[in-house]
């Protein structure tokens, strides 16, 4: 897959409310992911901390997508329960598989 399938792949699986564990294909072994709510260091608890928190499918449409010769920033809007949010991802990538996530967004607007 390339930078982009692997983007897309992320964000359906993600987004579907699906088994977290199918993300791992995805992912370096030393996947490290910042954002809001959590960051890991590993693409292990990653996965275990979003199998903790809730998985509810919610809608997400992409407003904007940047790509340079490391990664690719995805700029989307969630649709969550009534509630609606732009999220900004930077995603790097290593061998083939994501190594890096960066997530922003209004934690606020997004609730918990």
């Amino acid at each position: 897959m390339n930078g982009y399938e692997l983007v897309r792949s992320y964000l359906n699986t993600f987004y579907s409310g699906g088994d977290p564990e199918n993300l791992g294909q995805l992912f370096t072994d030393t996947m490290v992911f910042d954002g809001p709510y959590l960051s890991t260091t590993t693409a292990i608890d990653y996965i275990a901390a979003l199998k903790q928190g809730e998985s509810t499918p919610m809608q997400y449409s992409i407003v904007k997508q940047y790509q340079d010769d490391e990664s690719i920033c995805v700029v989307y809007e969630v649709a969550k329960e009534s509630r609606e949010f732009l999220v900004n991802q930077v995603f790097w990538f290593s061998k083939g598989k994501i190594s890096k996530i960066l997530t922003v967004f209004d934690s606020n607007q997004a609730g918990k």
